[in-house]
């Protein structure tokens, strides 16, 4: 069956230095994520603007399907390509080459692809949330927002050749993909209607520069935190500009990351010859102590929530996201080189518990007691059926609420 594949295995063999299921994944994979990307930001907009929809298959959504069944086709199609050419590396299953970039890509796509119809038995057993967070939407967000990182991964497992020109832009339009779908979680705050604590925008703003910056930085060098962020700013500018003035819907905002670029590039230029552990909690530092006030300068330029006084007293807890983030960045950018971490065994299951804890910690809601009662009476005549999501008939009903 394989074999159908192989002369497009041997034709990109003859025309690129770089594997052919490198090649496979990084096209289809990124294809895929710029899909569903268009198609998430939409759907937020959509239900932002109109509330709830009337059908489960809109083109928003119909895009974000395609977009997550081309993620995890784009990993499956990799394995084939990795196969035929019997790539080095990864795993051995059954006849099959699997590099582990590839698994991972084919694990993210199909555990998004899981959570839509999982989603939809969500609605129809508790009714229909509001909100990005709740479990399935996560996994379909989840599994399309960590597949750059496998695409990052890919990059060092296949040895891109570390040269100028057309190679090295694409590490850093891979590099920026990283931090956009590590940024996609602030989605809600970024179209103004956040459903969660407000603390959890500085916290995911920190743990995503932590992570997406450092990670940047370690895998390209010098001014990699600003590659990284510049490829950022040019893929949520346009996405934006085409769901809002294009498509008519409310325009997305977006943090600035500047002040932390600034700073991850200015812990790693000032570090000198330390550990790189230090050099991970260094530039974490570094990228909340400036990037933060940074941040809270523009929410006061451009968002819909700018950033209040009361959150000073927790301010601390972006910081220590920060730093774990930082750990995990620098982690994984050496991964993409490839090259050694040099980290301690237990710093990065260290990291990620702390980065845990701190997304977990603004969770409690504080909030005083209320009551309230509602009264509802018809205004007018019932005015036909009509079919519910779940395709119920449900009475067209007019009523004044007090």
């Amino acid at each position: 069956m394989l074999d159908v594949l192989r002369p497009l295995e041997r034709a990109i063999a003859a025309r690129t230095r770089i594997p052919s299921w490198a090649v496979v994944m990084q096209v289809g994979g990124g294809v895929a994520l710029v899909v569903a990307l268009i198609g998430f930001v939409w759907d937020v907009g959509w239900h932002a603007d109109l509330g709830r929809d009337k059908n489960l298959f809109t083109i928003p959504h119909l895009m974000i399907l395609a977009g997550l069944l081309g993620i995890g086709a784009s990993g499956a199609a990799a394995i084939a390509m990795a196969t035929l050419g019997e790539a080095a590396g990864g795993w051995r299953w059954r006849g099959l080459h699997i590099p582990y970039s590839a698994a991972a890509l084919t694990a993210f796509g199909a555990g998004a692809v899981a959570g839509f119809p999982l989603d939809d038995l969500w609605h129809r057993t508790y009714g229909i949330d509001v909100t990005m967070w709740s479990p399935t939407h996560l996994l379909m967000i989840g599994g399309a927002s960590l597949s750059p990182l496998a695409l990052a991964l890919g990059a060092g497992e296949a040895r891109w050749p570390d040269e100028s020109g057309f190679v090295r832009a694409r590490r850093y339009l891979v590099a920026g993909a990283v931090l956009i779908g590590l940024s996609t979680f602030q989605l809600e705050f970024d179209m103004g209607v956040p459903q969660w604590q407000a603390l959890y925008q500085p916290v995911l703003i920190a743990a995503a520069a932590g992570i997406g910056l450092v990670g940047a930085r370690a895998w390209l060098g010098r001014g990699g935190a600003f590659f990284a962020l510049f490829m950022f700013w040019l893929i949520r500018g346009l996405v934006a500009l085409l769901v809002g003035p294009v498509l008519g819907h409310q325009l997305p905002h977006f943090p600035t990351y500047l002040g932390a670029a600034a700073g991850v590039e200015l812990a790693f230029l000032l570090a000198g010859r330390v550990t790189p552990l230090a050099l991970a909690v260094l530039a974490g530092l570094a990228a909340a102590i400036v990037g933060l006030p940074a941040e809270w300068l523009w929410t006061h330029l451009w968002s819909f929530q700018p950033w209040q006084p009361r959150l000073l007293p927790m301010i601390w807890l972006p910081l220590l996201a920060s730093v774990a983030g930082a750990v995990l960045g620098l982690a994984a950018g050496r991964a993409w080189r490839p090259a050694p971490a040099g980290l301690p065994r237990p710093a990065v299951p260290l990291a990620a518990a702390v980065l845990v804890a701190a997304l977990v910690a603004p969770l409690p809601r504080t909030s005083i007691s209320a009551s309230a009662s509602l009264s509802a009476q018809s205004a007018g005549a019932p005015h036909g059926f009509a079919p519910d999501r779940s395709g119920v008939p449900t009475l067209l009903q007019d009523y004044w609420i007090e």
